[in-house]
Parts: structure tokens; sequence; C-alpha cells
């Protein structure tokens, strides 16, 4: 679970990053188009997120949800993903760029 926690927020970050090209706050549609379409250029097999569409983010959070039940430590856990979602980060942002009803992870 750590490992799979660990790469899925790099690859969260480095999606937020990519399009976003790394120099603006404005999304780069094209760079979007151009992940979910099959760009996978991160490292070792790694791929990026395909935005808006993604299911990855919503596996975790059920994979997450048995930890979170693990007493004051799972709680807290739970607490900083939850915050992840509301405030400015990489996992906010692609969740503003979701549009898959299904894919969500949130809630």
């Amino acid at each position: 679970m750590m490992t799979s926690l660990l790469v899925n927020t790099v690859k969260v970050n480095e999606t937020d990053r990519f399009i976003h090209g790394r120099e603006t706050a404005t999304v780069l549609g094209e760079r979007i188009e151009r992940i979910n379409n099959g760009y996978r250029a991160l490292f070792d097999g790694i791929t990026f997120i395909n935005v808006g569409i993604d299911d990855t983010l919503r596996n975790m959070r059920w994979r997450l949800e048995p930890y979170f039940r693990h007493g004051p430590a799972g709680e807290i856990a739970a607490e900083v993903f939850a915050r992840l979602q509301e405030h400015d980060t990489a996992y906010s942002r692609l969740r503003a760029l979701q549009h898959r009803e299904r894919n969500k992870w949130w809630d």
C-alpha cells in the first residue's frame, strides 16, 4: 500500500506539473490531450494519470479505506488525505478536472 501511495503521489504531481507547463497556473489543454491519447513519458514504465477520466486515484482510495480504520494513525491519514482534496494541491487540481462520475475518488 505504501508503494502504491508513493507512486500515485508522484504520478499526481508529475501530471499536474506537465499539464501546467511548469511555468504557468493555466492548464494546457493540448497536454491533457497528449496524455489521454497515450503519451506516457515518466520513467520505468510509470505513466501520467489520464486527466479527467482516470480511475487510479479512486482505486487507491478504495485500497486505503482499511488503513483509515486503524485507530488514531488511520484517522489522521484519512483526514490528511481528505484535506489534500480540499486545499490547493496537485490532488485537488486533478480533482477539479475530473469529469467521469464513476471514477471519483473523494466523498
